[in-house]
């Protein structure tokens, strides 16, 4: 049952990260007390490129070579698309 628990633990951060993205309110999940705001930006960068490795089509996932380059700044990001599994069907 942990595995479970983290899974869905896991869904839902990602869930909650891809609708603040889709917002523009990415800030809304970090604690801006726990860094500097250059710090802050460096993890909204890490945040967008958890977003970009989390694609729900393997073809739009960056391979690890720009993952590292993009982590480095020395790539651009791109912006991630809205994975299937967020968009809630009814």
């Amino acid at each position: 049952m942990p595995q479970l628990h983290a899974l869905s633990s896991f869904c839902l951060t990602l869930f909650q990260a891809w609708a603040a993205w889709e917002v523009g309110q990415m800030e809304e999940l970090l604690d801006p007390s726990l860094c500097a705001e250059s710090q802050l930006k460096e993890v909204r960068r890490c945040m967008q490129i958890g977003l970009l490795c989390t694609q729900s089509d393997r073809g739009d996932r960056p391979p690890m070579l720009d993952i590292v380059k993009m982590l480095d700044n020395k790539k651009d990001l791109p912006t991630p698309k809205q994975p299937k599994y967020t968009k809630v069907s009814g």
